[in-house]
């Protein structure tokens, strides 16, 4: 996988958010209109720079 521009801006958030598509999880914002609409910031495959990049409770257990 390559991030381009995005290591520089986000660090290790997206080596974690692309981890997760490797495991199956989809992203879980909006490719149109607001971005923020499904959960904001508040899971790590959303907004990543929102207030509690992490993963929610369920993909926490899918990954065991």
């Amino acid at each position: 996988m390559t991030f381009g521009q995005d290591m520089w801006t986000w660090g290790y958030k997206v080596a974690d958010h692309e981890t997760g598509h490797t495991f199956g999880l989809p992203d879980l914002y909006a490719f149109n209109g607001d971005l923020d609409q499904y959960v904001g910031g508040w899971d790590l495959m959303g907004r990543i720079s929102g207030p509690a990049p992490s993963y929610f409770g369920w993909e926490a257990w899918k990954f065991g």
